[in-house]
């Protein structure tokens, strides 16, 4: 039981060094470039957390305890704007980057500077003792001011997904939804797993003046460094779908600056609809037409001469069609009433509810609600099936 410390201060460096690995695969991974490396942040700035403990209690066993401040690795202020803009980025099909979002780790660049200062270590050293002192008062204005930071943005990020669900969290872990939004279900756990550890914290801080640390924060600092090293597997292993069995139309693989000719287009189209049948790319709220030419390795401009062609109408349409179906059919199954028709629309790849409104009513010549209305006349005037 006494090297229990040392083993579990090895199990976290091991996993921290793991996510190290993760970030800079992440970071370099070509699919969703924006996506990944947001969560490559998130994955840096909750690693951090548990890299701090890790390297506080190896330089405390080296004799460097006076070090720590110059060593001191943990950014609170991070991790809350990392986690929103992460969520925005998979859940907002029109999300880009914005140099305004930087303000957002304004704060961060406060806090390093702040723990790279005497007023840290003065402060870490009286949360400790009695009485207590001014910089001790600071350092714990610092730490609530963190929670407060982390708290705000999980109110934004639930925010984002809420709207994007339609107020239904229940489709969110639904299981035929599609394995990304797992992505988004492990966002929501790592916000609650900071919420219990603050909670813990600050009973231990307030009330027992850290006495009990050594009782959770090696079980608590394991399972955060566990959690993330899994999902940065998770993320790293999930790709929107590439050759999914799809053939180049010579059969060698096409290179990026390879045009077809007006014969082809149909081979294309016949590609493009197995695709959209098959492997049901239309779920993506992302698709767009690069992403789709980046899977059919062919450019983007020989696509969508292709669906103008052979199908009359642009990408957008083209892909739109699908999820008018998938809806359609949704909302035509039995348990179809346990969803809101928003939530319908979402899961079949619509990105907002004013899209989805109009492009419904163009394309049916009602609205979603009438549509549903009616086909529900229909049922009642057909009755039970024998």
């Amino acid at each position: 039981m006494t090297n229990f410390p040392t083993v579990g201060t090895t199990v976290i460096t091991v996993f921290c060094l793991q996510i190290v690995i993760l970030c800079v695969l992440l970071m370099r991974k070509p699919e969703q470039r924006l996506s990944n490396r947001l969560l490559a942040l998130v994955l840096f700035f909750a690693m951090l957390n548990a890299a701090n403990f890790a390297l506080s209690y190896f330089l405390y066993l080296s004799g460097w305890a006076e070090a720590y401040r110059y060593f001191n690795l943990k950014l609170l202020f991070g991790l809350g704007p990392a986690i929103y803009l992460l969520s925005r980025s998979l859940l907002q099909a029109s999300f880009s980057w914005n140099p305004r979002f930087y303000f957002h780790f304004l704060p961060v660049a406060l806090e390093f500077l702040y723990h790279r200062s005497i007023w840290y270590e003065r402060g870490v050293i009286g949360i400790l003792q009695t009485p207590s002192n001014t910089y001790e008062y600071l350092y714990l204005i610092i730490q609530y001011l963190g929670l407060v930071s982390l708290s705000v943005y999980a109110l934004f990020t639930m925010r984002v997904i809420w709207k994007h669900y339609g107020g239904k969290l229940s489709d969110l872990f639904a299981p035929e939804l599609k394995p990304g939004r797992g992505l988004v279900r492990s966002l929501l756990y790592l916000i609650l797993f900071f919420g219990l550890w603050y909670f813990i914290r600050g009973v231990d801080v307030y009330f027992f003046r850290g006495a009990y640390r050594s009782y959770y924060y090696f079980p608590m600092f394991t399972l955060l460094s566990a959690k993330v090293v899994w999902l940065g597997f998770r993320a790293y292993n999930l790709s929107p779908p590439k050759e999914g069995g799809m053939e180049p139309l010579d059969g060698k693989k096409q290179t990026k600056g390879l045009k077809i000719n007006t014969q082809e287009y149909a081979a294309v189209i016949q590609q493009l609809e197995q695709l959209m049948e098959e492997q049901k790319l239309f779920l993506n709220p992302d698709l767009n037409l690069k992403l789709l030419a980046e899977i059919v390795q062919l450019p983007p401009r020989s696509v969508s001469k292709a669906i103008n062609e052979r199908k009359g109408c642009n990408f957008q349409n083209f892909v739109n069609h699908y999820r008018i179906e998938e809806f359609q059919r949704r909302v035509g199954e039995p348990e179809a009433r346990r969803l809101t028709l928003l939530a319908h629309a979402y899961a079949s790849g619509f990105a907002s509810k004013s899209t989805f409104n109009s492009v419904f009513k163009t394309a049916t010549g009602v609205t979603p609600r009438q549509y549903v209305k009616r086909l529900q006349n229909n049922k009642l005037e057909k009755g039970p099936e024998t």
